[in-house]
């Protein structure tokens, strides 16, 4: 008896070396990944106010954009694949399951031009000549409805591109060690990473997505096996053929550092008496599998903020244009209903361009973008309306003047001779690009700070700024 007790009590701990032991090599084979990560490089959306609400913008992972119709879906989705250009993006895709994109290039072309792509729409994406590029796409576009298409196009494209994590301080690129990628990558791998993990690490720049596909929209990704004659079941078998395609897709996105932004309906169904009569389509597994799902949704004006006034058409706002003439608008709401990359429940506003002087629908404006987000970090002083702008950059003090609405417009929109005129008048000899302002305090981490110092009032160290 005496010696069976002791055998038990010289049973190893759960932390004894033997058990480390087991895990480290467990680990070696599942090529386990750190979870957390200090930093992580994130794409900017081209939108100061969505930036803030997805924590600095979309990281790798299932976004989920939805609303009823008029909500600038659509917009959304163009601007998010346009901003895309600037930014370090190993592939881009939009895929047009409706079909609009292809039919509005004047729209997506003045998008652009919002966003300062200087390339003609055709040279985004791409010139073909007997079925081939002669000019390569920065997006490729593709316009198929068979929903079995595109979920079998994006696992494929995804078990081609290699993991991509943060080990050891920096990333890495990560392949299978066999004999095909040994011969293709032998030569370039880092020798000591790839001995202790048994597979083959090529050094990474950075953190950058390696693709990110823009879908429009979910609900026009039709199986192939839907019959007009029986829509009946039509809606039960979307459901089942996006629950079996996300299953393929969704658990590698993180790995691949790869992001999908859709975009989906909100409906309302007939004759609903009790509960809510609004619904998504495509299934309830959307919805659980998505990462984040941004709720967009139109406002009449007496619900935006800033106080705007209605001009001749009734419902929207108009405002005098830099330019000669008047610009028109209306507002967008824009909540993160669900966040797992970031923080759920925040909101933002967004100002819609309907028309610009030349009567062209612009997109989102950014000038309204730009005072949002120094409104909600207090860099702006607390203003009811936008009759008089008194900016307050963080580590400045607060301008000693004053400018209206015409003079913020020239500050984010104007040529340059408007801009330095405006910097002038504010007593700075130098033009500031107050956006890329915005977005360096979004990569620092400062602008998350003033958010939260914001909202809660109080105050936050002061730091220079340049």
């Amino acid at each position: 008896m005496a010696n069976e007790k002791t055998k038990v009590s010289e049973k190893p701990s759960a932390y004894s070396p033997d058990y480390l032991d087991v895990l480290s090599k467990c680990e070696k084979v599942a090529k386990v990944q750190s979870l957390t990560l200090s930093t992580e490089d994130r794409l900017s959306t081209g939108l100061l106010g969505l930036d803030g609400i997805l924590g600095g913008g979309i990281t790798a992972g299932m976004y989920t954009f939805f609303g009823p119709e008029q909500s600038a879906k659509t917009t959304a989705a163009i601007t998010i694949a346009g901003a895309s250009i600037h930014q370090d993006v190993g592939l881009r895709i939009l895929w047009d399951a409706e079909n609009s994109s292809g039919s509005s290039t004047d729209y997506i072309s003045n998008i652009f031009n919002t966003l300062k792509v200087k390339t003609d729409v055709e040279s985004v994406f791409g010139v073909k000549k007997d079925g081939k590029y002669f000019v390569k796409p920065q997006i490729y576009y593709r316009d198929e409805g068979e929903a079995e298409k595109y979920f079998d196009y994006l696992a494929a494209l995804l078990r081609r591109l290699p993991n991509k994590r943060y080990e050891d301080k920096r990333w890495w690129f990560v392949y299978p060690r066999d004999k095909e990628h040994l011969a293709q990558f032998g030569s370039v791998m880092d020798k000591k990473m790839s001995s202790m993990n048994d597979a083959i690490y090529i050094p990474a720049k950075n953190g950058a997505l390696q693709g990110l596909i823009v879908v429009d929209s979910y609900p026009s990704l039709v199986p192939s096996e839907a019959d007009e004659d029986d829509a009946s079941g039509a809606l039960a078998l979307q459901a089942r053929t996006f629950s079996q395609g996300l299953q393929r897709i969704k658990g590698k996105l993180r790995a691949k550092r790869f992001a999908i932004v859709g975009i989906n309906q909100l409906r309302t169904a007939p004759m609903v008496r009790f509960g809510s009569p609004e619904y998504e389509p495509c299934g309830m597994s959307l919805k659980f599998y998505s990462d984040v799902r941004l709720r967009m949704y139109p406002h009449a004006l007496s619900a935006a903020p800033f106080n705007p006034k209605e001009g001749e058409d009734k419902g929207f706002e108009s405002e005098e244009s830099i330019f000669g003439g008047k610009d028109k608008y209306r507002y967008i709401k824009a909540t993160a209903h669900k966040n797992k990359l970031s923080v759920p429940g925040r909101f933002t506003w967004l100002r819609l361009w309907v028309e610009d002087h030349e009567g062209q629908g612009r997109g989102y404006d950014p000038v309204f973008d730009t005072l949002w987000a120094l409104h909600v970090t207090k860099q702006v002083e607390p203003m009811s309306s936008k009759k008089n702008i008194r900016l307050h950059p963080h580590g400045r003090d607060a301008m000693k003047k004053t400018i209206s609405m015409t003079q913020f417009k020239q500050l984010i929109i104007g040529t340059n001779e408007m801009k330095a005129e405006v910097w002038s008048y504010l007593g700075i000899n130098k033009v500031i690009d107050l956006r890329a302002y915005l977005r360096k305090q979004m990569l620092t981490g400062q602008y998350e700070d003033l958010y939260i110092a914001a909202r809660n009032s109080k105050p936050v160290k002061e730091e220079e700024s340049e």
